[in-house]
């Protein structure tokens, strides 16, 4: 399996945790999208501290760059 397939498994493991509690009590887009926020800003302040500060932001900008 390559390293892609890998963090698009984690990933999606990842995203059914955060998301489905959220569905099952009845929460709305906007409650998923607060929800994956805090998740993102926390995967970004635990890199951070790992001393990843400038790649966090450089993939951060990147990514929403691209999304435009």
């Amino acid at each position: 399996m390559i390293q892609s397939q890998i963090h698009s498994r984690v990933v999606a493991d990842a995203l059914k945790h955060v998301v489905a509690p959220i569905i099952d009590a009845g929460g709305t887009k906007v409650d998923v999208m607060v929800a994956t926020e805090s998740f993102l800003v926390g995967v970004a302040i635990l890199c951070i501290r790992f001393g990843g500060d400038d790649t966090v932001l450089d993939v951060m900008v990147e990514g929403a760059q691209e999304s435009r």
